[in-house]
Parts: structure tokens; C-alpha cells; sequence
């Protein structure tokens, strides 16, 4: 299965790898936590990027539309 997805602003593609969510403790009374995915590039190489940056374009060949319209 692969999940296409592309950065809402650059509109560079990728391939979706994973989720995951980080936890900071800048202050010991907070702890905030931030949605990350990990995709792969073109080239191969892996990068966690924040989700809000991106948009799902496919899964497995399928539109996102396409698919929920079920």
C-alpha cells in the first residue's frame, strides 16, 4: 500500500512512511505535544515533517475523494 502525499505549499510529492507524535518540555508545568509524519523523498532520504504541512493526494493510486465517496 502507498499513501502519496505533497506539501501544501511547495507541492513537492512524497511517500507517506509513518505518523508520530513528539512530547517538549521546555517548561517542567507543560508538556506540549506536536503530530508529526515521516515520509520518504524522491532521492530516498527520510524527514519528519509537522502534519499540517501536508496533504494526502493518493492511496494506492486512488484519490482521497474516491475513496470516501463509498
Amino acid at each position: 500500500m502507498a499513501i502519496v502525499v505533497q506539501n501544501k505549499k511547495s507541492k513537492e510529492k512524497f511517500v507517506l512512511l509513518r505518523t508520530g507524535v513528539s512530547e517538549s518540555t521546555e517548561e517542567p508545568s507543560s508538556i506540549q505535544k506536536n503530530s508529526f509524519i515521516c515520509i520518504a523523498k524522491s532521492d530516498g532520504s527520510i524527514w519528519w515533517v509537522k502534519n499540517d504541512e501536508i496533504e494526502v493526494l493518493s492511496v494506492d493510486g486512488k484519490s482521497p475523494e474516491n475513496l470516501l465517496s463509498r
